[in-house]
């Protein structure tokens, strides 16, 4: 067998690299967001394990962003729009998500196809803050809406339409109690579930303690009764129970005398 020389082997070893790099090159095209038209806007999609950048988003203060730019810590991006129905209806849970999911470890932010006027968004608990326009530009999925799992490195890790799923993803969260302020503006919370009796007594048991000022969540539940009291909310992701790490109903929730959060 001939041995080759020291310079045909350098040549070998210089074309298996370039052909690792034009295989490389080739895998992250093909992963690449490929945009589709539909009236005269885009529609993107992003795969499984891509990069979330290269599309400009627009802060409160009309700053314009590359979307990897939101956060840099593993991110749960919600993908809505204000006039979509399926989204209003998911309206009462996004209040949840991002009060009490929104830590140091995790943030919650939404990036809406349109500018959504700021009195709106306050109605929902979502501040400036968490909150980006694509401004009609173009609509990130054919179906809104939808949720974007993220790492640190902006690397999608998973992507659902149905918040029922993003949920099971959600990572343990530590609740705060300024948290808990945002979320129930510093009242009493019960967690009950639906034809359960002790909740029904532990309901009356709050009533003469506070009369209705406290939230009453039931775990489960995809709506509450008509005529139902005002501080009675459905919480079809259970995302409260899961926020305090609560399986055992009833549960309350409330700040103690030192400002804590007390569990019961």
């Amino acid at each position: 067998m001939k041995k080759l020389s020291a310079k045909q082997g350098k040549t070998i070893t210089l074309i298996a690299a370039l052909a690792a790099l034009l295989t490389a090159a080739g895998v992250l095209w093909a992963n690449r967001p490929v945009p589709r038209r539909e009236n005269g806007i885009e529609l993107l999609d992003f795969p499984l394990g891509s990069k979330l950048q290269g599309y400009d988003v627009y802060d409160s203060q009309g700053r314009t962003l590359d979307i990897s730019q939101i956060s840099s810590t593993p991110t749960l991006l919600v993908f809505a729009m204000a006039q979509c129905g399926d989204c209003r209806a998911e309206f009462p849970s996004y209040r949840a998500l991002l009060t009490l999911f929104n830590t140091k470890k995790f943030q919650v932010a939404f990036v809406w196809d349109d500018t959504v006027p700021q009195a709106d968004l306050d109605k929902l608990h979502i501040p400036p803050s968490a909150s980006y326009s694509a401004k009609g530009r173009y609509k990130f999925t054919d179906w809104v809406p939808s949720y974007y799992f993220v790492d640190g490195e902006d690397i999608i890790t998973a992507q659902t339409k149905d918040l029922a799923e993003a949920a099971l993803l959600l990572p343990e969260s530590t609740v705060e109690p300024e948290s808990f302020r945002q979320f129930s503006g510093g009242l009493p919370v019960l967690l009950g579930l639906d034809g359960c009796g002790s909740c029904k007594e532990a309901v009356e048991e709050m009533e003469a303690a506070y009369g209705d000022s406290f939230l009453y969540f039931l775990e489960g539940q995809e709506a509450v009764e008509e005529g139902s009291k005002k501080n009675v909310f459905a919480d079809p992701h259970q995302l409260v129970a899961k926020a305090f790490g609560v399986d055992t109903f009833p549960a309350s929730i409330r700040l103690d005398g030192a400002g804590g959060l007390l569990i019961e």
